[in-house]
């Protein structure tokens, strides 16, 4: 029965206690999840910082549910908006690279209409690019990307500004930098 006594006597500063502690940690991971929102941030080092605190996290799971479900649309939220602008950015800045000749919507089934194309990347652009319908079709070495440039690094458009790559090369580097990104997220 002193027991009893004593756990009531506890209770109500542990509530409260409690109630203090979720609300400082609601504020302090929602401030971390803003700096992703901020431009040029590193959102590695701010994926870190947050798996520090994980243990935060699991208080908010077992004492207030509902805010650390808030806590968890508002980082996806955040995080799905930061990886879109990412890989939209790097994608375009990628097309740039691709080399000249590339099949038309004339040329094979299911390609990008040029003129759209055109609009989109060169707005103002005058110049037509003269097309080889040979050159277009040949494999080239462009199966050396298969066999041995598939683990190489993904490109880096401002490191490779110079040079014209095969559009399987892209989508090898959109897709490999995806995976990396998704594979850094759990």
């Amino acid at each position: 029965e002193q027991h009893t006594l004593a756990s009531n006597d506890v209770s109500d500063v542990l509530g409260k206690l409690k109630t203090k502690a979720v609300i400082k940690i609601r504020f302090y991971i929602l401030e971390k999840v803003q700096e992703y929102k901020k431009p040029m941030s590193n959102y590695q080092v701010l994926q870190e910082t947050l798996l520090k605190f994980k243990y935060y996290y699991e208080f908010l799971v077992i004492h207030s549910p509902t805010t650390a479900a808030e806590i968890k649309i508002e980082y996806v939220d955040t995080v799905s908006k930061v990886y879109f602008s990412y890989f939209k950015t790097y994608q375009s800045r990628l097309i740039k690279l691709e080399y000249e000749e590339v099949p038309t919507k004339v040329d094979v089934m299911g390609a990008e209409d040029e003129s759209k194309r055109s609009i989109q990347l060169s707005m103002f652009s005058t110049s037509k690019s003269i097309r080889s319908r040979s050159t277009v079709f040949t494999l080239g070495n462009r199966d050396d990307l298969i066999n041995n440039q598939l683990e190489w690094p993904v490109i880096i458009p401002v490191h490779s500004a110079d040079k014209k790559f095969p559009y399987e090369a892209i989508f090898r580097s959109v897709q490999f930098s995806l995976i990396d990104n998704v594979c850094a997220e759990d």
